[in-house]
């Protein structure tokens, strides 16, 4: 057991602080001394910047970014923009390092905000870059009046002395008037008034204006003199001038080649104005985000989900993949939170992967008190991180464990959430205080409710429930739906609300708010009280509605709460298994009461026509999911080549100048009859230009060129053979790398690579090589579990390979009892000889439905008996409809995230069988 810690390591504010300033060396050492949970939130903007800024290094690639990072107040979102900023700073020296802009907006007027921020960038900063930029119009003129060439040593010239581009215009090396028309043009296309701007950058070099021209260049006020004698007004005071100014700074970084990141945080109190939308600074952003991303610079948002709601729709668009969210915590983020401050010096990257199984890394928290952390904290990692400082403060002096206990004492202290008592009188308060007659109820297996305005004609009814986790939650959230089918049967429409203390995980507060119609979480007293009061006065004023296909929604959504409780990694399953039962039984009574007039009798049984349209659904949807998978693919390799050959042409263009210069060069030095020789040799030049140009060009422009397929893709990995990058911009590369790695002795590069690879292509080659490697059967199980976990489907692949029986013989049976229900079947399905080893759960989920069929629950099961024979009416009939109809959900190539999409599965045919196994069977129970 490790020691207990010398000194609390948790924060008393929980909270980062973001000091307006961006030296490398300040977040250098900003990093070292706070330490960073690395979230899914944290490490999707972590690696966008880091691809930003890598990208940068070479002119082809570059390319502008957007980005936005939103969540509630407290959720880390100035943190872990913090710490993108500081692994941006390590990656290149001084002279080329990144230049980082962060402001953290503290009113709508535009104006003081730019002064604080462009005074960030120091003059020095200023009169470095003014120069490099000259710098590089000096290049770009030298390449029209030479050619590339000459440019090449101009450049070359200013990145070793900026100062270098005066001495070329003095000796009249490179034309100033020209450079300088060509400047006013581009400050002109993205500053309107770009003549003050221009003036300024001028003076800016002159010693004894420079200081002037840097004050009027940061909005801060020079006197009349100065003014007059930079041709300027006397103060930056117009918010399109600011902007203006934001935008010529990112022009001058990033010609002066510097990568520009600005970070514009709570932007909610730049966009809202006392909780109006502010038209005039919603328009400034915009202007900035079209202008920042142009001259390929990367503009950051970072607002709450208030901030979020009011920007345009358009520029939603525009931000696309790069819309980012910081959501209340999970148990398993929280473990991670913890383990992180208690531990700053371990690294994270193989804890990510295989999941946080050593439970010791939390000591002295319990198991237990994380999940009454996440109570009291509602999920929001402020909250978590004051609550562990409450909590060390109590159990520190005597070396105490942290359990449940100390940790409700320390929510106590801290009164950071209502409990469900306290939380029953405020609603009958709010209700009784607006004048609503209410009537409270608590019927057995039913959460506490509020009816109003009684049981026999309710028009609404507010629930309230505990704070739960995993299994209890999905089953409670469950109950409220299918407590609103039930309402919803009435001759009146109901209202229905839930009101939860504390807690409640995003995947399951997702479904809640698809199924009724408002959902609260008191995780913040004051912004509780808020919104239900908001509540109630909806309710005092507005009857409800329902609309037509509402009833429809609501099964779908039980559905999916069902699947979704079965989905879940529980370490509580069985504290949840009565009231799971009792559910399933209450929901196949509401199926049989609504399926008792839905079919007319006597219909005639189709299914083999049925299963034709079905079949041939399948077979529709999978092509269009790879023509997608391979279009995205195709044009993220002629993306490449399009950089790369414009690059290559650029390359050969300077070695061609080389070659005629040589050729004149022997043509003057050593006579007329050597003409012969010198075209001869500017021609050897050339053809070795060409054949540069050519080995330049990446993989897929070389030897794939022909590829239409994936077929055609396997072939050329075939004939290119071993790659040994399996990181790089070549998508053909990396494919090819993964197609031809060794799955045991780059095992971990491959985990790696898969856990980081945008495209699905890629990825399932990477999955299906790791299939192949030898590695035990409980390590594949972290790795696949960590996948499915980040959204990475393609490692269903490695469980579905053979697996060992000695290996499987050594492993504890709770092992696949506790796996993920998708995960479960797919092993069942690749391995039906090992169902001796593999033993159900006794719930009725929907995984254990399908592991009946497949003989897991004895080949004499009824359904085991069907899906060998056939359905036989007794089968249909005994079967409950919503568990048939649970496992066709699992089981779908249609639902987003059923097992018929994991389209590349070598046991994909099976999972098919199964699926319309399942559905045949729901087609006849319908009929009857």
């Amino acid at each position: 057991m490790a020691d207990y810690p010398g000194r609390n390591p948790f924060p008393a504010r929980g909270v980062s602080s973001a000091e307006e300033t961006s030296l490398p060396g300040y977040l250098r050492g900003w990093e070292k001394h706070n330490p960073t949970a690395l979230l899914p939130g944290v490490r999707r903007v972590v690696e966008l910047a880091t691809n930003y800024v890598e990208a940068f290094t070479s002119p082809v690639s570059r390319d502008g970014t957007l980005a936005c990072l939103r969540g509630a107040h407290g959720s880390g979102k100035t943190h872990a923009v913090r710490y993108m900023m500081a692994r941006a700073a390590d990656h290149d020296d001084s002279s080329s390092a990144p230049v980082q802009l962060y402001l953290r907006l503290q009113e709508s007027d535009f104006v003081a905000e730019y002064r604080r921020l462009v005074s960030q960038v120091s003059q020095p900063t200023f009169t470095d870059l003014s120069l490099r930029y000259l710098g590089a119009l000096a290049g770009d003129r030298a390449a029209e009046d030479v050619g590339p060439g000459w440019q090449g040593e101009v450049m070359s010239e200013v990145r070793r002395d900026p100062a270098r581009v005066l001495e070329l215009f003095s000796a009249h090396q490179v034309e100033a008037g020209e450079v300088l028309e060509a400047q006013a043009r581009q400050i002109a296309a993205v500053a309107g008034n770009g003549v003050h701007f221009q003036r300024a950058l001028s003076f800016l070099l002159r010693p004894e204006f420079s200081t002037h021209a840097y004050d009027w260049l940061c909005g801060r006020e020079i006197e009349p003199a100065a003014a007059r004698a930079l041709g300027v007004s006397s103060q930056i005071n117009d918010p399109e001038m600011c902007r203006y100014g934001l935008q010529l700074l990112a022009t001058l970084v990033t010609r002066a080649d510097r990568a520009f990141m600005l970070v514009l945080d709570q932007c909610e109190k730049f966009i809202l104005n006392d909780g109006e939308p502010v038209p005039a600074n919603i328009g400034l952003l915009q202007g900035l985000a079209e202008v920042i991303s142009r001259e390929n610079g990367m503009l950051m948002l970072v607002c709450s989900d208030a901030g979020w709601d009011c920007i345009p729709v358009d520029l939603r668009q525009r931000l696309g993949r790069n819309a980012f969210q910081l959501l209340p915590l999970d148990p398993g983020e929280a473990r991670l939170v913890v383990r992180t401050y208690l531990h700053p010096a371990r690294s994270l990257g193989r804890d990510m992967i295989g999941g946080d199984s050593d439970r010791g890394a939390i000591w002295p928290f319990t198991d237990d008190a994380v999940f009454e952390l996440l109570r009291g904290s509602g999920g929001n990692i402020r909250r978590l991180l004051q609550l562990c400082w409450e909590c060390f403060e109590i159990a520190s002096p005597t070396r105490e464990i942290i359990d449940v206990a100390v940790v409700a004492q320390g929510s106590a202290q801290q009164r950071s959430s209502l409990s469900l008592r306290n939380l029953a009188l405020t609603v009958e308060k709010a209700l009784l205080s607006a004048g609503l007659a209410i009537e409270r109820s608590q019927l057995p297996g039913q959460p506490l409710c509020f009816l109003i305005p009684d049981a026999e004609r309710p028009r609404a009814v507010i629930g309230l429930t505990e704070a739960v986790f995993f299994d209890d939650e999905a089953t409670k959230a469950a109950e409220v739906v299918t407590l609103r089918r039930r309402l919803q049967d009435r001759e009146r429409p109901v209202l229905t609300a839930l009101v939860i203390t504390g807690y409640a995980s995003p995947p399951v507060l997702s479904l809640l708010r698809g199924a009724v119609h408002e959902v609260l979480v008191a995780e913040d007293p004051s912004t509780f009280l808020r919104d239900l009061m908001a509540l109630v006065g909806r309710l005092a004023s507005e009857p409800p509605k329902e609309s037509a296909d509402d009833r429809r929604q609501l099964d779908g959504t039980l559905r999916q709460m069902l699947a979704y409780l079965e989905s879940l990694d529980s370490e509580r399953r069985t504290e949840s298994r009565a009231l799971t039962q009792s559910l399933t039984q209450l929901a196949d009574q509401l199926d049989r009461q609504g399926s008792s007039t839905a079919t007319p009798r006597g219909r005639t049984s189709n299914w083999p026509a049925q299963r034709r349209e079905l079949t041939q659904r399948i077979d529709s949807v999978r092509e269009d999911r790879a023509d997608s998978n391979w279009a995205d693919f195709a044009a993220d390799a002629k993306r490449l080549i399009r950089e790369r050959r414009s690059t290559a042409v650029g390359a050969t263009g300077v070695v061609l100048a080389l070659a005629v210069i040589g050729a004149l060069f022997f043509t003057r030095h050593l006579g007329a009859w050597s003409v012969t020789l010198g075209l001869a040799g500017s021609g050897l030049v050339a053809v070795a230009a060409v054949q540069a140009a050519e080995r330049f060009l990446p993989l897929w422009s070389r030897r794939s060129r022909a590829a239409r397929s994936l077929r055609d893709l396997d072939q050329v990995a075939k004939e290119l053979g071993p790659v040994p990058r399996l990181r790089g911009k070549d998508p053909v590369a990396r494919y090819v790398a993964a197609v031809n790695a060794d799955p045991d002795g780059r095992h971990d590069e491959l985990v790696f690579a898969l856990f980081r690879e945008p495209l699905v292509i890629v990825r399932q080659a990477l999955a299906d090589r790791l299939a192949l490697s030898e590695t035990p059967f409980h390590e594949t199980v972290k790795i696949v579990r960590e996948g499915m976990r980040e959204g990475i489907r393609e490692v269903a692949s490695l469980a579905a390979r053979r697996q060992r029986r000695a290996e499987v013989e050594s492993m504890d049976g709770r092992l696949f009892r506790e796996l993920p229900g998708a995960i479960r079947v797919i092993l069942a399905v690749a391995n039906p000889e090992l169902r001796d080893l593999w033993g159900g759960s006794p719930v009725r989920q929907p995984a254990e439905t399908i592991l009946a069929a497949l003989g897991f629950h004895g080949t004499g099961h009824p359904l085991a008996r069907a899906f060998r024979e056939g359905p036989g009416p007794t089968t249909v009939m005994e079967m409950p409809l919503n568990e048939l109809r649970s496992a066709a959900h699992l089981l779908s190539p249609f639902n987003q995230d059923g097992l018929g999409t994991y389209d590349r599965l070598p046991v994909i045919r099976e999972i098919d069988e199964l699926y319309l196994f399942f559905e045949e069977l729901i087609f006849r129970r319908e009929e009857h």
